[in-house]
């Protein structure tokens, strides 16, 4: 071993010896006796020494340049951690307290890693317009990755966790999930939240834990919005806290006043039955399709608000729990034909209020599997309400781009009488409109915005036996062309040998404004 040892000692002194050469000798192959500033056996020929070459970069050096590495993605991270401090937390004011966001989670970064990654890989995606942090944030950046993962890695490892800590890295979770437009996900971290929440009451810790205290609301609210948005049944909970106070003012909800989408706020709330509940929230409904263009980036997520109409939802839904609470002579009230229904018009109306003030149809394909769910809730109460579905349906058909999705919208329309066929064959011509010249249509992402279309009414052929189809393509402002397609008379207005009741420009006119009522008293209640 010593003898090899040796020997390897020799070759590398041997290397070394020849690789501190001049340039010119090292070309040549010869050895160099190294002379400075020029070798001498290069001048001594006659020949000109190019010199020696640099140095090679010692070992702390390469050790300095990984640490510049290591600063750099600090001060990103320090950049994003600002930027949510800055940008994204005070916007987010629908769930939760300025207080909460831009104080409290802030605060909980200096005693808890998990929640610092948390925020940073939550900036990374929501940062859309910052030019440091644009290009990290897709679902692949490293930083976002990074962060993320290091925060479950530290949640899934504390031992003891305090549950204010995990409940806000639930609502973080949140967060990510709604920005990377995964409701599913979202849905998953709110439920484990309320089951967190649930056990801290259980083990009686509110009453020793403010920020307990302060996060339970936001939870209580989430169940609210998740039950409306997915159906859930949310009446076995186990918090007893008292909801948050609604944004718009106590004992009021929303009322419209004029078309020119002005909210009330100071009408009366307490519903005395169903139907004014119903009359309520179509107050609403014609503040969302009156709302004027706005010119701002649509909500990225549900802790985003829409100015006016997010707080007028959100007060009607309150009120409209109160209500069903109320009614304790009936084991599940909310799950009745017409308590559902309602819940479905203000999915529906949440929907449009985040989309149609925009001007922009593509931002419809981020609600894509809400309108899935409504569909399949409809599928249950179709043979017991089939008129009260009719503008759910179209409103599906209509601004879902998923191709069997809508297609399941416009056979349910098809199973809603007379009314319901006549719209069925409006929108089936839209769908077919959109998806010409598109092959084997999918997903949304299939049909892009040059495509598709906004309907906005139907009319008497003057010169034909018919009707005419107007719509407008993008950008759908007043100052687009109308367009126009034809549609036979007779398939408008007998369909199995039953005519219709109504006008297809007044029925459409009904579904373009949301104006459900009209459907909602053409059938007798069932409650």
């Amino acid at each position: 071993m010593a003898v090899t040892s040796k020997s390897t000692d020799t070759i590398v002194r041997k290397r070394n010896r020849r690789a501190v050469g001049c340039i010119t000798c090292r070309i040549r192959r010869v050895k160099c006796d190294e002379g400075r500033p020029s070798c001498h056996r290069c001048t001594n020929t006659g020949r000109k020494c190019d010199g020696y070459p640099a140095p090679k970069e010692p070992a702390p050096i390469a050790y300095l340049i990984m640490a510049q590495t290591s600063s750099e993605c600090d001060y990103i991270a320090r950049t994003a951690f600002q930027y949510f401090r800055e940008v994204c937390a005070p916007a987010l004011s629908n769930y939760g307290s300025g207080y909460f966001w831009t104080k409290l989670v802030l605060q909980a970064c200096h005693h808890d890693e998990s929640i610092k990654h948390l925020i940073i890989a939550a900036s990374c995606l929501g940062a859309q317009d910052y030019p440091l942090l644009q290009s990290t944030s897709s679902k692949g950046c490293p930083l976002y990755l990074s962060h993320y993962g290091r925060a479950l890695k530290l949640l899934s490892r504390a031992t003891s966790p305090d549950p204010a800590v995990v409940l806000m890295a639930c609502l973080l979770l949140v967060l990510c999930s709604e920005l990377q437009r995964k409701p599913n996900a979202a849905v998953q971290h709110i439920l484990a939240g309320k089951n967190i929440l649930a056990s801290s009451t259980a083990q009686q810790q509110i009453q020793t834990s403010a920020a307990i205290a302060e996060i339970a609301p936001i939870f209580l609210q989430l169940e609210q919005h998740t039950a409306s948005f997915h159906g859930l049944d949310i009446t076995g909970s186990s918090v007893t806290l008292s909801k948050s106070k609604s944004t718009s003012s106590p004992g009021s909800v929303a009322q419209l006043t004029d078309p020119g989408g002005q909210v009330d706020l100071s009408a009366p709330v307490i519903f005395t039955d169903i139907n004014d509940a119903a009359i309520s929230l179509q107050a609403i409904a014609s503040a969302c399709v009156a709302t004027p263009r706005l010119e701002e980036p649509p909500p990225a997520t549900v802790f985003h608000t829409v100015p006016v109409l997010t707080a007028s939802l959100k007060s009607w839904l309150d009120h409209f729990a109160t209500f069903e609470a109320s009614h304790t002579e009936e084991t599940a009230p909310f799950l009745t034909a017409n308590h559902q229904i309602l819940r479905m018009y203000h999915t529906m109306l949440h929907i449009l209020s985040r989309c149609v003030p925009y001007f922009a149809e593509t931002t419809f394909d981020a609600c894509t599997g809400t309108m899935e769910r409504l569909i399949s809730t409809s599928i249950q109460l179709v043979q017991l309400t089939p008129a009260r579905l009719i503008p759910i349906m179209f409103f599906v058909a209509t601004q879902c781009r998923n191709a069997s999705i809508r297609r399941r919208a416009v056979e349910m329309l098809r199973q809603c009488g007379p009314d319901g066929r006549m719209l069925a064959r409006i929108a089936l011509k839209v769908v077919q409109i959109e998806e010409r010249g598109v092959e084997e249509p999918i997903t949304c992402a299939d049909i892009p915005e040059s495509k598709r279309v906004k309907v906005t009414d139907v009319q008497h052929d003057s010169l034909g036996d018919g009707y005419i189809l107007l719509f407008r393509r993008s950008p759908y402002g007043q100052d687009t062309p109308v367009d126009y397609c034809s549609l036979s008379k007779q398939s408008m207005t007998s369909m199995d040998g039953v005519p219709s009741c109504t006008s297809p420009p007044l029925l459409l006119q009904a579904v373009l404004n949301v104006d459900f009522m009209m459907f909602w008293n053409s059938e007798i209640s069932i409650s």
